[in-house]
């Protein structure tokens, strides 16, 4: 089922954000917002949230939704050869590779093929790759959230992981491409890469924007708003015309360059596991964005075309107050999540 207006929730590990999305005439239309402080350790509050949210929503009940927590395990398994029975090997792989028992998880996955076209096909019965992204959420956690969305009267079409949605948001952008996408929020990051409208690479890692600022503070001695000017107001600027200059920029690209390192590694990591295609574009969504020449600094690092994306530029407004979409932490994932309904 594909209504034509959905609530979209993003529950992440300090703020909860709800969006409404029309769909008229293939473009997304934002009809409302809210966030809503949270916590998972303060679950009491979730229940008035949820209730809030409801009557912001008027009588669209259609819902999906995001939880966003450390406790979330994301998995790609790709299988060189065609297995009779991908679902054993994956549950396999989520078992002993993360230590979990398998009962304590609701676990999905969706399995693609992927033809290498780098390699030459000469046995008209050779099989493609096999890759599986997999998501396990544990059940304590999803059926706390889900009971009470329910009880509110919610009927919620569909859950699904972050990177569910940001992936979508860059086949939007990029289309057939093969890209690396690079979000970037508060606290960590996400990178994939996508080739065939296949996820091939993914990985989540504890770096964003506060430890970037931290690593700026300590490399140039600066106090947390010295830190913050210098990230957000002169950014990496190359131009350099006094001594000065080349001390703030040497201060912030040795920090960004935490990311830069492992956009190295993860594209080190796709061609060791694939004869693969070339990285057509780099896509950098987030909050990244903010920092002034940032996409150029990585285009001329990497020497790949890069796109910077502000998916809320793009958006259809139908709302009478003015939103400040820096306080929407998961606009991004929220506009990915809606763009289910086009």
């Amino acid at each position: 089922m594909k209504p034509k207006k959905v609530n979209t929730l993003v529950v992440g590990d300090s703020q909860i954000d709800h969006c409404i999305f029309t769909s008229k005439k293939g473009a997304l239309v934002l009809e409302g917002v809210s966030t809503h402080d949270f916590t998972f350790e303060n679950f009491d509050d979730f229940p008035h949230i949820i209730s809030d949210i409801k009557e912001n929503s008027g009588k669209n009940k259609y819902l999906y939704i995001i939880i966003i927590a450390k406790e979330i395990i994301k998995n790609v398994n790709v299988f060189k050869q065609n297995i009779k029975n991908p679902r054993s090997q994956i549950l396999n792989f989520l078992k002993e590779d993360f230590e979990i028992s398998l009962a304590d998880y609701y676990i999905d996955y969706m399995i693609d093929q992927h033809y290498d076209t780098n390699v030459v096909y000469t046995n008209l019965s050779a099989s493609p790759m096999i890759v599986a992204y997999s998501a396990a959420i544990p059940r304590s956690m999803c059926d706390k959230v889900m009971e009470v969305i329910s009880d509110e009267g919610f009927k919620t079409l569909g859950m699904e992981t972050d990177t569910n949605a940001l992936f979508r948001l860059g086949k939007n952008v990029l289309g057939n491409k093969t890209f690396l996408h690079l979000h970037v929020r508060n606290i960590d990051c996400t990178l994939y890469i996508s080739s065939s409208n296949v996820i091939l690479v993914e990985r989540e890692l504890n770096i964003g924007i506060r430890e970037i600022l931290s690593t700026i503070q300590s490399n140039a001695g600066a106090d947390p708003e010295q830190a913050r000017q210098a990230l957000f107001e002169y950014g990496l600027n190359e131009e350099n015309e006094t001594e000065e200059d080349e001390n703030k920029f040497k201060a912030i690209s040795e920090a960004v360059d935490k990311i830069s390192l492992e956009i190295q590694r993860t594209i080190d990591y796709y061609f060791q596991q694939f004869s693969a295609e070339q990285i057509q574009s780099i896509l950098i969504t987030g909050d990244i964005l903010k920092v002034p020449n940032y996409g150029k600094y990585v285009q001329n690092l990497f020497n790949i075309e890069t796109v910077c994306y502000e998916a809320s530029k793009e958006l259809t407004l139908d709302i009478d107050e003015k939103i400040d979409f820096d306080e929407l932490k998961y606009i991004t994932e929220s506009i990915g999540l809606g763009m289910k309904i086009l």
